[in-house]
């Protein structure tokens, strides 16, 4: 059974957190925020709104462009605390757990953060010189966004004042307006999803051009095939790339259904003159989405994994009538089957892959919209000398094909180290020895043959001096009155400059995050947050974490405040 979600969008809390009232002065609530800015030109040839592409898969791995975009946020705004993945056991849909989410932690309670979250969000959907509406969210890819009781849709634009509309009756109930429904209702956060277009960094924010193939439509009755080919001569039986088979005869690609009772299925006719197995191969599956695609008659079905090697033969019954339906469970995909005849005898092995001799620099950037994506994970910190494995997945690679790291030794150089590995079911794996106390960028390359297909982004790992991670001193009240404010502070230490810090409150057996995260100043490296004490006694158990790049590297010890 094809995997479906309900049409309802169920906005995800963020994470947990939720910011406390801080005191900012006049001049810097006054003072206008900035927008982001880009070096790219953009010309009138625009990505069309975004579908609704709720989550269908536990994939928490972060994607290139929120990467990306995180990253412009930070440089634009500061160092706010920014969630992107989650767990896939926790709550129902959420494009968190697919990696293509993100939590902007900003308070409509504090003025500057509000001022900077209204820049941002009037930014991404002014219209453009040339006319187009919501121009930087469709460049973006984004698909909802949710902030400050309201959601905006992209798959419904004209909808409610200006594209935005209540968010869970946030405007509508009273109850709601208190503080405690602050994360419920996207009042100290903004949330975007994005489409897994704008997720993989393939609309033309980060692309050299817009991504305009739509999804294939659905034909009122079933592509009737006029043969099935044979081994000698294979037939096409369909072909996304090219429109062959597809209701418009035009480029297309194959989608996944927005909802429960969608289809987006495609269905052929293959000539058989009664219930028989015909043998298919399948030339290519380049998925925007680490999916599978189906091939499904009455009588059986077979699978393809994204990232798999092939081409792949495949041999599947089917009845009197010789239908045959394709679907993908996630994203869009281009996909090409071809008809082989009647099956008999062993289907051929896969091609095997040949020994390839990468180049010792990685390529500029892909120009287009490249198919094969790479997805790379690395650790966030890893002690001097210890064991530092990397590892990922690929998509829509061809056969062949490598992964190899590649570590930046030069502004704007990257140099190859270790060998190559092959992947194993779309998977991959590598490790090193850490080397002495530094910071680390890596990408990750897709090679065929010597050629890069693609390549991942790009992931920082800080190498820390064994036994000393980083750390910060915490200096706290003994005692605050209820209601009062009082202020947390210390000094970082042995960390990389650009690590933030987050108090923690203790909550049961364990502990939440709470309010905005803050960076050190200075050349002493020290911080300070102000925090407004609860009206009720009792006390607050704190500890401080060092984040880097949005992941907890060190910890403070723990501080108690008696309110009281």
């Amino acid at each position: 059974m094809r995997s479906v979600v309900s049409r309802v969008v169920v906005l995800a809390g963020a994470s947990a957190l939720a910011l406390s009232s801080l005191v900012v002065p006049a001049a810097q609530a006054a003072k206008k925020a900035p927008v982001p800015t880009t070096k790219k030109v953009f010309t009138a040839s625009i990505d069309p709104y975004a579908e609704y592409n709720g989550q269908t898969l536990c994939d928490p791995v972060s994607k290139p462009g929120l990467v990306h975009l995180a990253d412009l946020l930070r440089q634009t705004y500061g160092n706010y605390s920014i969630g992107i993945v989650r767990d896939c056991g926790i709550g129902g849909v959420s494009e968190h757990k697919e990696g293509r989410a993100m939590d902007w932690m900003v308070s409509k309670r504090v003025p500057a953060q509000k001022a900077a979250a209204k820049a941002f969000l009037d930014w991404l959907l002014a219209p453009d010189q040339f006319g187009n509406r919501a121009a930087m969210a469709r460049r973006l890819g984004v698909m909802y966004i949710g902030w400050n009781n309201k959601m905006w849709r992209a798959y419904d634009p004209n909808r409610g004042k200006n594209g935005w509309d209540d968010l869970k009756s946030c405007t509508t109930n009273p109850a709601m307006k208190a503080t405690g429904y602050d994360t419920y209702c996207h009042r100290n956060h903004i949330h975007l999803s994005f489409s897994w277009d704008g997720a993989d960094a393939l609309t033309s924010f980060w692309a050299a051009r817009p991504m305009t193939t739509p999804v294939c439509d659905r034909r009122t009755s079933p592509y009737r095939v006029a043969g099935l080919g044979s081994a000698a001569e294979p037939r096409v039986l369909l072909d996304t790339a090219t429109g062959a088979g597809t209701a418009a005869g035009t480029p297309c690609r194959l989608g996944t259904d927005r909802w429960a009772g969608d289809d987006r299925q495609l269905e052929l006719q293959v000539p058989v003159q009664k219930a028989t197995t015909v043998r298919l191969r399948v030339d290519r599956y380049a998925s925007n989405a680490p999916g599978t695609l189906t091939v499904k008659s009455t009588k059986g079905k077979a699978t393809v994994r994204a990232g798999t090697a092939l081409p792949r033969t495949v041999d599947l019954p089917v009845a009197k009538n010789g239908r045959i339906t394709l679907s993908t469970n996630a994203g869009e995909a281009s996909v090409r089957v071809l008809g082989l005849g009647a099956a008999g005898g062993t289907p051929p092995p896969p091609p095997s892959d040949p020994p390839s001799d990468p180049p010792s620099d990685p390529p500029s950037d892909p120009g287009g919209n490249v198919l094969t994506r790479i997805w790379f994970e690395a650790p966030v910190t890893v002690e001097s000398g210890k064991s530092l494995t990397l590892s990922g997945s690929v998509s829509g690679a061809p056969a062949g094909a490598v992964v190899k790291r590649y570590l930046k030794v030069g502004k704007g150089q990257w140099a190859a180290r270790g060998e190559a590995v092959a992947p194993v079911s779309g998977k991959w794996t590598m490790s090193a020895a850490a080397p002495s106390p530094q910071k680390l960028r890596y990408r990750a390359v897709v090679l065929v043959a010597g050629k890069q297909v693609a390549r991942s982004a790009k992931r920082v790992v800080l190498v820390t001096a064994p036994g000393s991670p980083p750390r910060t001193s915490f200096g706290a009240p003994a005692s605050a009155k209820p209601g009062a404010t009082f202020v947390l502070k210390g000094k970082v230490k042995d960390s990389p400059k650009n690590v933030t810090l987050v108090r923690y409150l203790k909550v049961g057996d364990g502990y939440e995050t709470r309010g905005s995260a803050v960076a050190p100043a200075g050349t002493k490296r020290k911080w300070r947050m102000q925090v407004a004490a609860p009206s009720s006694a009792g006390p607050l158990t704190y500890r401080i974490g060092v984040l880097f790049r949005g992941q907890v590297i060190g910890w403070s010890k723990v501080k108690t405040v008696g309110v009281g």
